[in-house]
């Protein structure tokens, strides 16, 4: 129930939704002063030069976080391809213990869906399994609350082996998505990699330990 990422909510007291809707009041407030202070022609100047320099940022989000597993890929495949098994290990399940899911479409694989409705460090949303292969997941990520967007998520197994020759997985977790004018707005102010990437080093940290029980069972 997360990413855009910009979307997604995160472990700390203020998530990225209150993290914006503070910068929002930040910036009404500092654009309210700048007018006050430069007049009302310099002022429309400067609220153009910025609108040019937002409107000229990446348009693309991408970010991405990998961790080496102990495990077989298909023991975490299985594990990836139920949203059943999600809030075992997903970073943003306890955000919000009264959170309403539901799991419906197939039991797993493509077609699998899963819906929440939280609080405001959660919003609203669903997520929809769109592709199923042994090394690869896709996931259309869809929010809806506190503003609506859809990014896609990727998770890319690679089989691997120690040095002893035991299987392992190194497992790569992305997040894509365009960044509207307000996304890339945001984007001067926070470091969004950082932001989203965080909980996906929590969330693969999580899976590899379910995987790692998984897998002496």
């Amino acid at each position: 129930a997360p990413i855009s990422s910009w979307l997604f909510a995160s472990p700390t007291p203020f998530s990225p939704f209150g993290v914006v809707a503070m910068w929002a009041i930040f910036a009404v407030a500092l654009l309210a002063a700048l007018r006050r202070r430069l007049g009302l022609r310099t002022w429309r100047i400067a609220h153009m030069v910025l609108a040019i320099v937002i409107a000229t940022r990446p348009g693309h989000l991408h970010v991405e976080r990998s961790l080496p597993m102990p495990v077989p890929s298909a023991v975490v495949h299985s594990l990836r391809n139920d949203f059943n098994v999600w809030p075992s290990w997903s970073p943003w399940e306890k955000l919000d213990p009264d959170m309403k899911r539901e799991v419906s479409g197939a039991p797993t694989g493509v077609g699998a869906k899963y819906d929440w409705v939280g609080n405001d460090q959660v919003g609203s949303g669903s997520m929809e399994i769109v592709e199923s292969k042994p090394d690869q997941i896709k996931v259309r990520l869809e929010f809806k609350e506190p503003f609506a967007a859809t990014n896609v998520t990727t998770f890319v197994l690679v089989p691997t082996a120690s040095s002893a020759g035991a299987p392992g997985t190194r497992v790569t977790w992305a997040m894509d998505g365009e960044n509207n004018f307000a996304a890339k707005a945001m984007g001067m102010f926070m470091d969004m990699d950082a932001m989203i990437g965080k909980d996906f080093e929590s969330g693969l940290a999580n899976l590899g330990a379910l995987a790692e029980g998984a897998a002496e069972l």
